[in-house]
């Protein structure tokens, strides 16, 4: 078994979802839950100050991933109704606020942004938006809970178990034990 420093956690991040987008999400969730329709200029600082653009693109990104969701497909579709460049900050802040507010904010025209929130809930069942994002982290609930102990064993030094192996000689030998055993004739010992 090959022990893992922590010299490998950037190759881990990059084959993991990031734990951050979890996090994100959870904050997302409990700036929702807080804020009071009355006080919507408050919820939309505090969304824009956590819905950066890497931020927005990397939380879209994951939940397409989770949800079986074309990432470019949507993103495709949604640039196809207004003819130009769009944001998954964008999409994300109107699938979290209400819209005319949002638009109004970004400068975005109404009939767009509601064309947009229409095609975006194609694919994402987002009413209410706090119902959605909590229900994505509970179907993420299990793959946190295993990437947090593997992330935390990469830390400690301490090998990862229930990965599987990706190495060249893993791969030949796993190459040579199948082929070994395609040409053996039936019955034949092993």
């Amino acid at each position: 078994m090959t022990e893992h420093t922590s010299d490998m956690l950037p190759e881990f991040h990059m084959q993991h979802p990031d734990d951050a987008v979890y996090a994100l999400i959870a904050h997302l969730v409990v700036v929702l839950e807080t804020y009071d329709n009355e006080d919507i200029a408050t919820a939309y600082r505090n969304v824009a100050n956590i819905l950066g653009e890497t931020e927005a693109t990397r939380i879209l990104h994951v939940m397409c991933q989770v949800m079986h969701v074309d990432y470019l497909e949507l993103m495709q579709e949604c640039q196809a109704i207004t003819s130009r460049h769009l944001s998954p900050r964008l999409l994300l802040h109107m699938a979290v606020l209400p819209v005319p507010y949002v638009a109004e904010q970004l400068e975005v025209d109404q009939y767009w942004a509601a064309q947009l929130l229409d095609q975006f809930r194609k694919h994402f069942t987002i009413d209410p938006p706090i119902l959605w994002l909590k229900s994505f982290l509970n179907i993420t609930e299990q793959e946190r809970l295993r990437y947090s102990k593997e992330k935390e064993d990469l830390l400690m030094g301490r090998a990862i178990t229930g990965t599987p192996k990706d190495t060249a000689e893993y791969r030949r030998a796993t190459q040579y034990h199948h082929k070994r055993h395609e040409l053996k004739p039936p019955g034949a010992p092993d």
